[in-house]
């Protein structure tokens, strides 16, 4: 018997002893368990599973992995989950999930949470209980629990079928957004371009998603499905916040250029790309002034990734005691740096331009609970889909600041560079358009 089944055995020795519709309103098992090797990894144990929801998160600076695997609760409104949080029971407790780009909530209370420190053998496993929960449809679940399926190397290749925006239609709308600029409508909108492939072999998106951090260290490492049929993930380089009590840590990121010791330089020194990072700045200052005792603000430097770097500055704020992540989301999502500013009349622009749903890529991402909170801002990111017919598609995102300088050509080429930082995870690309 592997570990993975262990776990499953052990799992259904504590429903058996579980009281179902009493006790408390939520109740938590805690197990500890060995694996043969810190190379086994939570994601390919997600990749083994039947069930959805699921959710694969780590974040940008930490070593734990948590996989997430069916829902105890779920809720649709931010208000709800912060309100969940809040009550007396819940303080041990985390959601995952967050709110997409046009503000539509959806948070899990996780059925089985799976954790791992990087480079340990040993992952610690939460089930969740509700008193309204179902004793034969939690056995079920519980019971069909696999075991972890080996990763696998990224072999498909693809063909582009759709992209949203050609070159002129790309150069046209960064001209009417500049335009704007100009009369004063607004100072910055982040147009998005969608390409949409398909893959020549059927695509397993935790194959792909472990490609992304083999390729892309220094990211936020995400996977969220809530069904076979969608399934999101991405290696973002941006924090929307990170949440400890009171103290929050966000960031500006925003100005860029390729990759290159010339182009930091250069980068570090650009008027154009300084003023675009400079109202983000002063946008999120804004937003956190009337939350916070303090906000400090660190001086300007530049983060490196595969294809692109970027200016980001990091800033820092005490909250005031009142102040929950349900104010810091409605707040700060969406910034400046994938919206615009000011925020409405840009969002106004983008809807009325940009004819598809973001939904959540450039959505707030992450896990929440009442001591502490994180969120990536869901970029550099990808959507898996199948029809009814079982037909795959790969829909992948990139976006790009306008502001007073911005050069449309320019612009262009940089959404074609972000866009790499998937497309690269692929041996192959065709780039036939029909």
């Amino acid at each position: 018997m592997d570990c993975w089944q262990q776990i499953k055995q052990q799992l259904l020795q504590l429903l058996k002893a579980h009281s179902f519709g009493t006790g408390d309103d939520i109740t938590q098992y805690r197990l500890e368990i060995a694996l043969p090797s810190a190379e086994t990894t939570l994601l390919a144990w997600l990749k083994g599973q039947c069930h959805y929801p699921r959710f694969f998160w780590q974040a940008r600076e930490a070593e734990t992995q948590y996989a997430v695997l069916g829902q105890a609760r779920h809720f649709t409104r931010l208000g709800e989950a912060q309100q969940f949080l809040a009550q007396p029971h819940s303080s041990s407790l985390r959601l995952v999930g967050g709110v997409t780009f046009e503000g539509e909530a959806c948070f899990y209370l996780p059925r089985l949470l799976l954790t791992q420190d990087s480079d340990s053998t040993t992952v610690t496993v939460t089930l969740t209980l509700c008193r309204e929960d179902i004793q034969s449809a939690v056995y079920a679940f519980l019971n069909a629990l696999k075991s972890a399926e080996p990763l696998a190397a990224i072999d498909a290749g693809l063909t582009l079928i759709e992209r949203h925006y050609t070159q002129k239609a790309w150069l046209d709308l960064v001209r009417e957004a500049l335009n704007n600029i100009e009369q004063g409508h607004f100072t910055k909108v982040v147009l998005a371009q969608k390409q949409t492939f398909a893959p020549d072999k059927t695509l397993d998106p935790h194959d792909l998603l472990a490609q992304a951090r083999s390729r892309h260290p220094a990211c936020y490492y995400f996977l969220w499905a809530q069904s076979a049929q969608q399934v999101f993930l991405g290696a973002s380089p941006e924090r929307l916040y990170r949440r400890r009590q009171r103290r929050l840590l966000t960031e500006a990121l925003a100005g860029t250029a390729a990759c290159g010791e010339e182009q930091q330089q250069w980068l570090l020194q650009d008027g154009k790309n300084i003023h675009e990072n400079r109202l983000v700045v002063d946008d999120i200052c804004h937003k956190l002034s009337s939350l916070s005792c303090r906000v400090d603000v660190a001086p300007l430097s530049s983060r490196k990734l595969s294809y692109v770097q970027h200016l980001v500055c990091n800033i820092e704020a005490e909250l005031k005691t009142e102040v929950n992540d349900q104010a810091c989301l409605r707040a700060i999502h969406p910034s400046a740096a994938v919206g615009g500013l000011p925020c409405a009349a840009a969002l106004n622009f983008i809807a009325g331009r940009q004819n598809f749903k973001r939904d959540w890529y450039a959505g707030a991402l992450g896990m929440m609970s009442s001591q502490d909170s994180e969120f990536c801002v869901a970029i550099r990111s990808t959507r898996l889909s199948k029809d009814k017919s079982g037909k795959e598609k790969i829909a992948i995102f990139a976006g790009a600041g306008i502001v007073a300088g911005s050069v449309p050509l320019l612009e262009w080429q940089e959404i074609e560079r972000k866009a790499m930082g998937i497309l690269s995870l692929f041996p192959a690309e065709e780039s036939g358009e029909k």
